[in-house]
């Protein structure tokens, strides 16, 4: 089974994965990386926080897909 690693940053700094986790294929990886990014999304806002997170996936061989979000409270 593959390898993805995947490599988050976030307004707090960037965590590189060294570790990985062995997925069935890139879809799961995809999956996983939007689930990652969520869970992070929800972990800043709850904080009180606004900002940018992307998850980068690779495997041994090199970047394979990035995910991004963006948020930001805006009081009206």
């Amino acid at each position: 089974m593959p390898k993805y690693f995947f490599d988050l940053q976030d307004p707090n700094g960037r965590i590189v994965d060294d570790e990985g986790t062995e997925l069935p294929s890139l879809d799961a990886a995809r999956n996983e990386a939007r689930q990652t990014i969520g869970e992070a999304a929800r972990s800043l806002m709850a904080r009180g926080a606004d900002g940018r997170i992307v998850v980068q996936v690779r495997d041994r061989n090199g970047l394979l897909l990035t995910v991004r979000a963006e948020f930001e409270t805006v009081d009206n």
